[in-house]
């Protein structure tokens, strides 16, 4: 259960701006900084440790399942960190973006996207494969993996590709042009958002398109415990945009007309949160109702989405150099 009355717990300042996601392991909270540095905080927002690249930090953190953390920099390199912040190892990839973050899949290997490239790295850091896109086109956000082990990627040429983990093409889907970072649902259904059609798309797992919704668009899509899609938008001269809810049909269910370019984090009671383009943290029900705003000025990037902690807490970065943890007063761990 997220907070009920927000308050802010604590801060974190860093060096330089945060502008992706933070990522929470094992109850420590791991966020990179345009600084240079990664850095490890305990839920008293204390330093655990940091550890320093070569380069700005501008993705998110990824953690594999045996705690280890992976980053990019824009060295050109992907780190990673075991969890007391020595360095295991470093690959260097060539064109590394600074918007693609890694993913790590269930068997321990890391994909991600660089220029026009999708690499396939091993938990030793041994580069299994690389695939040259299909059109040529760059990849410039994280790829998804599906239950199969099929990878799904966005490329700005513009089309969503499908890749075997064998590092072979599956298919290239042609409607969900420039897509955003996809998202895998249980049935297998790609869901993703298309910046120049300004629509919304369900891909099946063959490639086809199952149905589409315009006007939702453009964050990564979230899917809620009862399969509830959320995909944000930031509102244009023509009132369209703000916080959609789609049904897993693809019927629309309610917009609530907030300006929001974050992809949504969902509570386990179905309550989702989002940052907005005015610089507050909202809390939306599940039926569309706002439960709560906080307003911080918190000038969020519409890279950076919230996380949410073991213990409800959300965690929230600025372009300010700070991480945010929010809270419920009079939880008395303030």
């Amino acid at each position: 259960m997220g907070p009920s009355t927000p308050i802010l717990k604590w801060k974190f300042t860093t060096l330089g701006p945060v502008i992706s996601s933070p990522a929470i392991a094992s109850g420590t909270i791991y966020i990179g900084s345009v600084d240079g540095n990664l850095y490890a905080l305990n839920r008293d927002g204390a330093l655990k440790w940091k550890f320093s690249t070569g380069g700005r930090i501008e993705s998110s953190p990824a953690v594999g399942s045996r705690g280890t953390i992976y980053v990019g920099s824009m060295d050109g390199y992907l780190y990673a960190i075991n969890p007391h912040g020595t360095l295991e190892w470093k690959i260097r990839i060539p064109f590394l973006g600074s918007t693609t973050s890694p993913t790590v899949w269930s068997d321990g290997t890391i994909y991600v996207g660089a220029d026009q490239y999708i690499f396939s790295i091993n938990p030793h850091g041994y580069v299994n494969w690389n695939l040259t896109t299909n059109s040529g086109g760059g990849t410039y956000d994280s790829p998804a993996v599906g239950f199969d082990g099929t990878i799904y990627i966005g490329v700005d040429d513009p089309e969503l590709e499908a890749v075997y983990p064998n590092g072979t093409m599956r298919w290239v889907n042609n409607d969900c042009l420039c897509p955003v970072d996809p998202t895998v649902a249980d049935d297998g259904t790609i869901l993703d958002a298309s910046g120049y059609t300004d629509t919304f798309y369900a891909i099946n797992p063959d490639g086809s398109t199952k149905w589409n919704l315009t006007g939702a668009c453009c964050s990564s899509p979230s899917i809620g415990p009862d399969g509830t899609v959320y995909v944000g938008s930031g509102i244009g001269f023509d009132g369209k945009g703000g916080l959609f809810a789609i049904q897993p049909d693809g019927v629309l269910s309610w917009n609530l007309k907030k300006s929001i370019s974050s992809s949504a984090s969902i509570g386990a009671d179905g309550v989702v949160y989002v940052t907005g383009e005015d610089g507050n943290l909202y809390a939306v029900n599940p039926d569309g109702t706002i439960k709560w705003t906080l307003n911080g000025n918190f000038s969020f990037f519409s890279s950076s989405s919230p996380a949410i902690g073991s213990d409800g807490t959300i965690y929230v970065e600025s372009n300010d150099g700070s991480l945010y943890a929010i809270g419920s007063a009079g939880s008395g761990d303030h």
